[in-house]
């Protein structure tokens, strides 16, 4: 599983909201008209606004819309241009958070199933075993332990699912180790009881000739003499 900390996309989506926002608050003003655009010359004359039409006519030119006014206001600009810089600047804090979790990234770049082989084939002690599956344990909670939003400017990040991913491969490390070694612990006990039960087998098979009966002797000679070797397998797969 592939977990790339990346907010690139989250910001271009923001950042194209934010635009789009900004746009649409303006625009509501474009079917605000001013007043000498909807009152009459005679209205006009009784508020003293205008003496006749093109009195009126003339105010008309002389004004533009309210949203041609407020669209190109140096201060509207500014205040767009400083959003602009706000969202950069939180693109560049939320980089920077998300790098944070670049410190857990070996859970989910590395290929269990490769690393897992490598493991079986290396033949690890149990204290390799045991090791490995405490630092998995405590690298979750460790995680467990990390807050779960967090702030940056006008942006709230939720790492609730993000936490949730990192405890999970936390614990399929756990599995895999485990189940490696409940794997060899399985395959030598099973190495162990048919050896006893083979030459028990073998040993109280009664002879036929004398050529047998030293086989036989061979046989619990070789076992005997194997004893420490036996007793040195016996030992982890009670540890395991």
């Amino acid at each position: 599983m592939v977990m790339p900390c990346q907010n690139r996309r989250l910001m271009i989506s923001l950042t194209h909201l934010v635009n789009i926002v900004a746009k649409e608050l303006i625009s509501t003003i474009a079917v605000v008209p001013r007043l000498c655009d909807i009152l009459s010359p005679e209205t006009v004359k009784q508020s003293s606004v205008a003496n006749d039409r093109s009195d009126c006519s003339a105010l008309t030119k002389r004004h533009r819309s309210f949203y041609s006014t407020i669209s190109n206001d140096e201060d509207m600009l500014k205040i767009v241009v400083q959003i602009m810089n706000g969202m950069s600047l939180a693109a560049t804090e939320l980089q920077r958070h998300l790098g944070y979790w670049e410190r857990y990234k070996t859970l989910w770049e590395m290929d269990k199933e490769a690393y897992i082989r490598r493991y079986a084939k290396a033949n690890r002690s149990l204290k390799h075993y045991d090791d490995d599956v405490t630092k998995y344990r405590n690298q979750q909670t460790k995680i467990e332990h990390e807050d779960i939003s967090h702030v940056v400017n006008f942006v709230q990040l939720d790492c609730a699912l993000l936490k949730e991913q990192l405890i999970s491969h936390c614990q399929q490390w756990r599995r895999n180790l485990l189940g490696l070694l409940n794997k060899n612990a399985s395959q030598g006990l099973e190495y162990l009881h048919n050896l006893f039960a083979d030459n028990t087998r073998t040993l109280c098979a009664t002879p036929s000739d004398l050529n047998e009966l030293s086989d036989k002797l061979r046989i619990l000679l070789d076992f005997r003499s194997n004893s420490q070797v036996i007793e040195t397998k016996i030992l982890p797969i009670e540890e395991m």
